[in-house]
């Protein structure tokens, strides 16, 4: 692994933090005020070819796997409510684009850019996703769903919205499919947005479905995939896609790691440029804080680039360092933006400091795609497998929760 960027990804970080620079900053605070939608910054994202499927993908596709960490460390350190807001639509088609079929990809990918989400947490099932109690049944061709979803990143305002529902309970997770709701589908309540401590931006909002009918081209992969899958699950044979592969959750966990790492950087940046000239900067408590503050973001950044590397290279991350680089980063984001109030102090105080501001966004790190807690529980299980020689390792029970990028 060489840490030294390209020319390519130098000037694709370039590109994404002019972008965060001259455009989503100076937004950031009226949206948070107005816990309104960034339609206007999406669009601008849109003309400068920074939101659109190609794009995208052409980024996923990086062999080092650092383009899309980049673009989310620099889209975050902008503001992370617009980055939430625009990570739901690139999540939304990256899924559909790598397990729909090619009809779904080509029609459902690209309409994600409109706006896109994700539907997976409900309000008894965040972590453990195989409590998920949102049903899909076959009505002739079709299905019906049934459920509610909450705390669901565009929820409510989606072009499409993929939503995952159990198909067999009796199976847990592995009886669960993907589905795709189109706007205006019959059956298809959204709330207001929900009043959050931070990313205010994102529209978080709980869906519900009533009897709403799909096609069955609307199931994500189609009829035939999933009766496969059904039947290797009854029959106990492991998931296509364990062992060397990643799962979902493990590719996206490195870029949530730097998105709060771009948290904490824009932190850092203000709280150097906010103090400057002031003397502060020399004095001794203040040189700690900052110096364990510039330690841990370069070690959040080093964590999230490693998986993210080993994921591209094709190397399963089966220590645990996707979990790791998501548990790190949030750790990092939250308390380097708690630590920094105390450097600034005064200079803080203003209501619509950006400090605060970013303290208030950094907490989701902590909770959705996995907690803290759950994600410190899925490294001791690759700790202990490792240590014990088990061959087989215990299924997590964090996916995305929350606002899903």
């Amino acid at each position: 692994m060489d840490l030294l960027l390209t020319d390519a990804q130098t000037a694709w970080r370039e590109r994404c933090r002019a972008f965060a620079d001259e455009v989503m900053r100076p937004a950031s605070a009226g949206l948070d005020a107005a816990r309104g939608y960034p339609s206007d910054v999406i669009g601008e994202a849109r003309r400068r070819g920074l939101y659109d499927l190609e794009t995208i993908l052409r980024a996923a596709a990086d062999p080092d796997g650092l383009m899309l960490p980049l673009y989310a460390e620099e889209l975050y350190r902008g503001c992370p409510g617009i980055a939430a807001a625009m990570g739901a639509s690139t999540g939304a088609a990256m899924l559909i684009a790598a397990e729909g079929t090619p009809e779904q990809a080509l029609r459902w990918g690209p309409a994600c850019f409109g706006i896109g989400a994700f539907a997976l947490t409900e309000p008894g099932a965040g972590s453990d996703v195989r409590a998920l109690a949102t049903t899909a049944r076959r009505d002739g061709e079709g299905w019906v769903l049934d459920g509610t979803k909450t705390m669901i990143g565009n929820g409510g305002i989606a072009d499409v919205t993929v939503v995952v529902a159990t198909v067999d309970p009796a199976l847990g997770s592995a009886g669960q499919a993907r589905f795709l709701v189109e706007a205006g589908a019959a059956g298809v309540n959204a709330s207001e947005p929900h009043e959050t401590m931070g990313l205010r931006a994102a529209h978080l909002a709980t869906l519900t479905f009533e009897g709403c009918r799909l096609d069955a081209d609307r199931l994500l992969g189609g009829q035939e995939r999933l009766v496969q899958r059904l039947d290797r699950a009854r029959r106990g044979e492991p998931r296509r896609g364990s062992g060397p592969s990643a799962t979902s959750p493990e590719r996206s966990r490195p870029l949530f790691a730097a998105g709060a790492v771009g948290i904490a950087r824009a932190a850092l940046e203000w709280t150097l440029e906010r103090l400057a000239g002031s003397g502060r900067l020399r004095e001794g408590w203040v040189e700690q804080a900052l110096g364990e503050v510039a330690t841990e973001i370069d070690c959040a950044r080093l964590l999230a680039w490693r998986a993210a590397w080993m994921l591209s290279n094709g190397h399963a991350p089966d220590g645990g360092e996707a979990n790791m680089a998501k548990l790190k980063a949030a750790d990092v984001a939250a308390r380097t933006t708690a630590r920094l109030l105390e450097v600034a102090g005064p200079s803080a105080a203003g209501g619509s400091c950006d400090l605060q501001r970013w303290f208030r966004d950094a907490k989701a790190f902590q909770l959705f795609e996995g907690t803290a807690q759950v994600e410190r529980m899925n490294v001791a299980r690759r700790v202990v497998g490792t240590a014990t020689g088990a061959e087989e390792r215990r299924p997590e029970p964090a996916l995305l929760a929350g606002a899903e990028a």
